[in-house]
């Protein structure tokens, strides 16, 4: 039993977690009884309070007094009124949720075959006493058939118009396309790769109907796995396209006899550009690595017992090594509105013909000035005699691993946004705290608020847990935004 927070109302009123009673048709999450009365408060899915009459032995089990149990009244609604305001009407709390339904869907951006979900995570989620909903196909492309998702405890439903329409909570991989738009609901939970910062549209959306809506990139405590699939895999991406087959210079990554190793230039020494390392230095690669945290290359110098180089990273710098380079992996995360470039065009005639540069980080108006990107199907161009290879899911390349390694990452957040409510589930976790995007209408996420100009209430603001001991976590970006939405606008 724990006391329930701010609750100068029902000052002496205690608060039960587990597994709460039926009333009716309605599933309550939440009980209470006070401890100088007769009266149990429930707490409603939509955030009200219902006040019920117990029987006359204080402390009665609740479930004896709702089965009408021996020596019980019989459980009657008296009234029906609003939390208190100390709060915000709808919030989560500190309390288990019951018996949410969640809905996996099947992503539908092209070239994309991952899922955020396997049947493993599904039977975790059933375990703890909550439905899933799964589309056809949802995991099919990962190697992941239908009959495993009802092995696991799910149903399975036939679109995604089943899914938003029935699920309380939602995820996928990838962005919400255009059709998902209208199909969103008010205080439906969102978990996706929003990149909401670069998309004004999805995110006017997401506002509009009233969704509580999560960045799921914003929330890896150890960085993402995707991130780490696409360094690796992009990697091997750029050795496929150095092929004479493909219009590279056709050098082999450890050269052979008598032939040097390429020259493999990784721009950034994060979670990506360590991937990418990982498998480069392996292969025989001749790497320098460059990043702006000197930390950082010191502590790469001594991983790799010196055998690759470390230079700081700057346009001038990069512009020394251009010419004598055969592969640029460019895995820096470019502030947004950033006018100027780490390789601008011009700079493409310093790097020989064949080059090979992979924009694994692939951002628009991003650090290199000649991106476009590209798909599986049509994955390479051309500029300046530059192989340029920019698939924006790379990791979608091997669904299966990564949707595995995915899936393991956000189980924890799926379940604590499910089993405890979303603001619990914040301060407990200050990295899915920073990636809520949304809530119920107001903007909660500062990157966006700086780049768009959008005014925005900080999380715990908003969820009423500013008080609380949270779960620190830093900026998931460098952007900073003082355009905030006064509190007292703020109507949930």
């Amino acid at each position: 039993m724990i006391q329930r927070r701010g609750a100068q109302k029902y000052p002496d009123t205690v608060w039960g977690k587990g597994n709460p009673p039926k009333v009716g048709r309605k599933n309550l999450s939440a009980w209470a009884c006070a401890e100088e009365a007769q009266d149990c408060f429930f707490r409603t899915p939509s955030g009200e309070k219902a006040l019920f009459m117990l029987g006359e032995r204080q402390g009665q089990p609740l479930e004896a007094a709702a089965a009408g149990g021996a020596g019980s009244r019989s459980l009657l609604l008296r009234d029906l009124f609003h939390c208190p305001n100390t709060v915000p009407a709808g919030a989560g709390t500190d309390l288990e949720e019951s018996n949410m339904v969640f809905g996996l869907l099947k992503d539908i951006k092209n070239g994309e075959y991952r899922t955020i979900a396997t049947p493993a995570e599904i039977a975790t989620i059933v375990a703890d006493g909550h439905t899933a909903l799964v589309q056809r196909g949802a995991g099919e492309k990962a190697g992941f058939e239908d009959q495993e998702y009802e092995k696991a405890g799910a149903r399975l439903v036939d679109t995604m118009e089943d899914i938003y329409g029935q699920a309380d909570f939602v995820t996928k991989v990838k962005e919400l396309e255009p059709c998902e738009f209208p199909l969103l609901r008010k205080g439906q939970i969102i978990f996706t790769c929003i990149h909401p910062a670069a998309h004004p549209q999805e995110v006017q959306a997401i506002l509009d109907s009233g969704c509580i809506a999560f960045t799921a990139e914003d929330c890896h405590r150890y960085g993402s796995p995707n991130c780490e699939a696409a360094g690796k895999q992009g990697a091997l991406m750029g050795l496929e396209s150095m092929l004479s087959i493909n219009g590279g210079k056709g050098k082999f990554v450890s050269g052979l006899g008598g032939a040097p190793a390429m020259r493999v230039l990784i721009l950034g020494g994060g979670t990506v550009g360590q991937a990418a390392l990982s498998v480069l230095y392996a292969l025989g690669a001749r790497v320098t690595v460059m990043d702006i945290n000197i930390g950082i290359l010191r502590t790469l110098k001594r991983q790799y017992q010196e055998h690759i180089d470390t230079m700081l990273c700057t346009k001038e710098n990069i512009a020394q090594l251009l010419p004598d380079t055969d592969m640029v992996l460019n895995c820096v995360k470019w502030p947004k509105g950033c006018n100027d470039f780490l390789i601008d065009r011009s700079m493409l005639k310093l790097m020989g013909k064949g080059s090979v540069i992979v924009d694994i980080s692939n951002d628009d108006n991003g650090a290199i000035e000649s991106f476009h990107e590209t798909t599986h199907e049509n994955p390479r161009y051309i500029e300046e005699g530059v192989i340029h290879y920019c698939v924006s899911n790379i990791p979608g390349a091997i669904a299966n691993s990564t949707s595995i390694a995915y899936a393991a990452s956000v189980i924890p957040h799926f379940r604590a946004i499910l089993n405890h409510g979303v603001a619990e589930a914040c301060v407990r976790d200050g990295f899915l705290r920073r990636a809520l995007t949304a809530y119920r209408g107001y903007l909660t996420h500062e990157e966006t608020s700086a780049l768009q100009g959008r005014p925005w209430v900080r999380p715990e603001d908003i969820l009423g847990i500013a008080d609380r001991q949270l779960d620190p976590a830093p900026p998931a970006t460098v952007t900073r935004s003082d355009n905030y939405l006064p509190l007292e606008q703020v109507k949930l």
